[in-house]
């Protein structure tokens, strides 16, 4: 892990996904190209995460109180996945820098630098997934666990990791018995009983790296 190639010609980010998602998918034996388009919410995040899908979002915060993120009253910014990606490539050509893929709103906020808390959990409903930004150097951690809800086709999660390497971990994994998942490549993961609880790190990650979660 401590050896890896940075990506750095092509800048990657958040909404990168949304390009590479089915281009991973078919390279994986998977297909989430109908969960995405370009018509699919997107709500905005602090920190340059992103919601993705239909319906209203749950989940708990780091006390455990159950929250829910419903686009149409949220006061998050909400958008399409279109429009993100348009509004995210006009700033990067204004700013004269050539790119590949598009640019988030400034620089990502820091990942923590240890596992969330147990409480802090946002539940995925199907095809619905999430894009969360890696920054900082040594080990950096996900904000967020993740688990599929309830009766939506079993316990596994689809993992893409995109411009560096990363590792799917759980609340009671150590580095050596997570999950690797290499840039590029998708991945499905199951939490431990009855909590499906999974989350991501990676070592020293590439600016502009990101993770991409979803219940497909």
């Amino acid at each position: 892990m401590k050896n890896k190639i940075l990506l750095v010609l092509a800048t990657v980010t958040t909404l990168s996904i949304f390009t590479h998602a089915s281009v991973s998918a078919a390279a994986n034996g998977g297909n989430n190209s109908d969960a995405i388009s370009s018509s699919t919410t997107a709500i905005e995040l602090p920190g340059g995460d992103f919601l993705v899908g239909s319906g209203t979002f749950e989940g708990k915060d780091g006390t455990g109180h159950k929250f829910v993120i419903d686009p149409k009253t949220t006061s998050y910014k909400v958008t399409t996945v279109k429009e993100a990606q348009q509004n995210q490539r006009k700033q990067a050509l204004t700013s004269g820098i050539q790119v590949f893929a598009s640019l988030p709103n400034g620089d990502p906020s820091p990942s923590p630098t240890s596992k969330p808390v147990t409480q802090s959990i946002i539940t995925l409903k199907a095809n619905q997934s999430f894009s969360g930004t890696m920054q900082g150097s040594g080990w950096r951690y996900a904000r967020y666990w993740f688990s599929p809800a309830d009766n939506t086709g079993g316990p596994y999660l689809r993992w893409e990791s995109h411009g560096d390497s990363g590792l799917v971990n759980n609340p009671w994994s150590v580095a050596a018995t997570s999950t690797v998942v290499n840039n590029g490549q998708a991945v499905y993961v199951a939490g431990p009983y009855i909590t499906n609880l999974t989350s991501f790190q990676s070592y020293n990650p590439a600016k502009y790296s990101y993770y991409y979660v979803g219940n497909w």
